[in-house]
C-alpha cells in the first residue's frame, strides 16, 4: 500500500472543479494506493512526471518512488503537448530511474512548501476544514489538541470549525499537530 501525498498547487487544482468532479478525482487517485497494480495509471517518458491518470475531464499528473506524489491536476482543455526540458535515465530493468531536471526548476521544487496527505485532501473533499482533516489525520482529539495548545476542547473545536482562522492561529495549531502553518493554508 503506497502513501499518497498532494502538492499544495495540485490540491488547488483539485478544489477549482465542480464537487462532483473532485469526489471522482478523489476516488480514483485513492485506488494508487495499489500501485503498481492500479490499471488506469499510465507511464510517461520524454515528460516532467512519470505517470498520468486520466480521471472523466481530467488528467492527474504524478511521481511515484514507493510514494505517490500528485504533483498536478488538470482539466482536458488545460493539457497541452509542450516540449520539455527534462531528461529521463532508464534502469537496467527498463524503468525510469533517475530524472535530470533544470537546475533552476530544481532551485522552485525545493522552495515549493511540504506535500498534504491523501487523507487530508480527501476529507476536505468531503467538507472539513483544514484543520479538522489535519486532526483526523493525526489520529489526535480535540481534548488532545486543546491540552497541547494550553485552552479547553470547547474552545478548540471553534477554531476548528473556521474556514480560514487568522494567520496567528494556524501557527500556533500547526505547532500542535507538528506541521508546517502553510499547510493549514488551504
Amino acid at each position: 500500500m503506497n502513501e499518497i501525498l498532494w502538492r499544495r498547487k495540485a490540491f488547488k487544482q483539485l478544489l477549482r472543479l465542480h464537487h462532483e468532479h473532485q469526489v471522482q478525482v478523489r476516488d480514483a487517485i485513492s485506488l494508487l494506493a495499489d500501485m503498481p497494480a492500479s490499471g488506469n495509471a499510465k507511464a510517461l517518458s520524454g515528460h516532467t512526471y512519470a505517470y498520468r491518470l486520466r480521471v472523466s475531464q481530467s488528467r492527474v499528473l504524478f511521481d511515484w518512488d514507493g510514494v505517490i506524489h500528485i504533483v498536478s491536476v488538470q482539466e482536458v482543455k488545460n493539457v497541452m503537448n509542450a516540449p520539455t526540458d527534462i531528461q529521463i535515465i532508464h534502469g537496467p530493468d527498463g524503468k525510469p530511474a533517475f530524472v535530470v531536471i533544470p537546475y533552476a526548476q530544481y532551485i522552485a521544487q525545493q522552495n515549493e512548501p511540504d506535500l498534504i496527505p491523501h487523507g487530508v485532501v480527501s476529507r476536505m473533499v468531503d467538507g472539513a476544514t483544514p484543520i479538522r482533516a489535519w486532526r483526523e489525520h493525526l489520529h489526535l482529539t480535540q481534548d488532545e489538541v486543546a491540552k497541547r495548545l494550553g485552552i479547553s476542547q470547547p474552545a478548540f473545536a471553534q477554531q476548528e470549525s473556521v474556514a480560514r482562522p487568522r494567520k496567528s492561529t494556524r501557527e500556533k495549531i500547526a505547532a500542535a499537530f507538528g506541521i508546517r502553518a502553510e499547510q493549514l493554508e488551504l
